[in-house]
């Protein structure tokens, strides 16, 4: 938004995905950007901006609760291991989601809970023998709901650590799933 360039507000009018769309703009501006967008706003549309600000807030005081969810984490040793649960059992998407959020609010502490997890999908590169052990200690049903969606050459590499029978166990456990 140039000095003299302004938002097409109709846009972001159309629906309420358009105002929360808006919000997260003003959210995330630099300060200067923010009260440029908001007079904009305010000479065109009075109500469009009283929404909007509505979703601001909600969303300020959404990211406000999430620091405090990690602050939860921080408290003691306890939480640190149970941070590292929740990041280990959460998809790989929702894991960077986690750990960029976590990281702008406090990446000493994530660092320090990284340092204490161990990924699933990190498993391949364990010494063979490491691996194979690990996995024999490993329920075939519990084996087959972690290689579930993973890429084939993951499950392959994995699947060459166990015994034929453990394999066909997985197998049968995977096509359970779609019944």
């Amino acid at each position: 938004m140039g000095d003299n360039k302004k938002l097409n507000l109709q846009r972001y009018k159309k629906s309420a995905k358009g105002v929360m769309e808006f919000a997260r703009l003003i959210e995330t501006a630099s300060p200067e950007l923010r009260e440029r967008m908001i007079e904009q706003a305010r000479e065109e549309d009075p109500a469009f901006l009283d929404n909007v600000l509505a979703q601001v807030r909600k969303l300020e005081a959404f990211n406000a609760k999430q620091e405090l969810k990690l602050e939860r984490f921080k408290k003691s040793q306890t939480g640190i291991i149970e941070f590292a649960r929740l990041l280990e059992q959460s998809t790989p998407q929702v894991r960077e989601t986690i750990l960029k959020r976590a990281k702008e609010q406090d990446s000493a502490f994530v660092q320090s809970v990284l340092r204490k997890t161990v990924f699933f999908e990190e498993l391949i590169f364990l010494d063979e023998g490491v691996l194979a052990e690990i996995l024999s200690d490993t329920p075939p049903k519990v084996l087959a709901h972690a290689v579930y969606g993973m890429e084939a050459k993951f499950c392959k590499k994995l699947m060459a650590n166990v015994g034929h029978r453990t394999q066909r166990q997985v197998k049968d456990e995977e096509e359970n799933f779609g019944t």
